[in-house]
C-alpha cells in the first residue's frame, strides 16, 4: 500500500489528510507484509507516524500514555525524530482522536480533558 497525502516537511497533514496515519497503520498491523516508512530525512514526517504507532500500542496494552516520555524513548532508537512543535502536538491530537474513537472506557475528566484538547488544537490550526 502507497499513501500520499500533502504533508509538508517539517510540518504535518493538511486537514483533509490528518487521519491518514491511522488508516496506514491500521493496514500495517492487518497485513504480514514488510513495512518500511520513511520520509526526506527520516525524521519529522517517519518519527510523526512511528511516534502515533508507538503511542497507539501502549494504549491498547493498557500502559500510561506520556507524550513526552514516548518521544524521548524514540529518540533513544532515532535521534532528532519529531523535528518540530507542531509535530508533537500533531501526534497528541492523533492519540487522543484514537483513544476517544477506540470504545475504550475513559474517565468523564479524561474525556473532557480530551475533548477541550481537540477544540483548543483544531481552533489554533484554522488560524
Amino acid at each position: 500500500m502507497q499513501t500520499d497525502c500533502r504533508w509538508p516537511d517539517r510540518g504535518i497533514p493538511n486537514h483533509e489528510s490528518a487521519m491518514v496515519p491511522l488508516k496506514l497503520l491500521s493496514y500495517v498491523r492487518q497485513t504480514r507484509a514488510p513495512c518500511v516508512v520513511h520520509c526526506s530525512a527520516g525524521i519529522g514526517r517517519t518519527g510523526t507516524v512511528i511516534a502515533i504507532e508507538m503511542g497507539i500500542r501502549r494504549f491498547l496494552d493498557g500502559r500510561k500514555v506520556d507524550l513526552a516520555t514516548l518521544i524521548k524513548d524514540l529518540r533513544k532508537k532515532r535521534a532528532q525524530c519529531i523535528q518540530t512543535e507542531i509535530q508533537y502536538l500533531y501526534v497528541g491530537r492523533v492519540l487522543v482522536e484514537y483513544a476517544l474513537s477506540s470504545g475504550e472506557q475513559l474517565s468523564n475528566e479524561a474525556r473532557k480533558a480530551a475533548e477541550n484538547f481537540l477544540k483548543q488544537y483544531d481552533s489554533k490550526c484554522k488560524k
